[in-house]
């Protein structure tokens, strides 16, 4: 479990430099889900958009909590995380298409 802690981070690239993002697949009241292809490996990935715009300070720490636990957790019934991207509007995390 520790190598799987380790491997997830926040990824300082551009997200459209390793992801061809597709088609939306759900959308909430702070963001959308969408499908994504890793140009690399040819596998596909949900991203899982989450604005920054309207969401409250107590919101935007439990999306920061979500990222950590989802970091700490490997199992095969909870999805896993691979990658999150950040910026000043929006927050994307790399998720297993489920």
């Amino acid at each position: 479990m520790r190598d799987r802690m380790m491997s997830v981070k926040k990824n300082p690239a551009e997200l459209n430099d390793i992801y061809i993002v597709g088609r939306l697949i759900g959308f909430g009241n702070y963001g959308e889900v969408r499908k994504v292809e890793h140009k690399a490996s040819k596998m596909y990935r949900a991203l899982k958009i989450i604005s920054k715009r309207f969401l409250p300070p107590d919101k935007l720490k439990r999306i920061y909590y979500e990222i950590e636990l989802l970091r700490k957790l490997d199992h095969p019934n909870v999805i896993k995380i691979y990658e999150y991207f950040e910026d000043s509007e929006k927050i994307c995390l790399i998720l297993e298409l489920c």
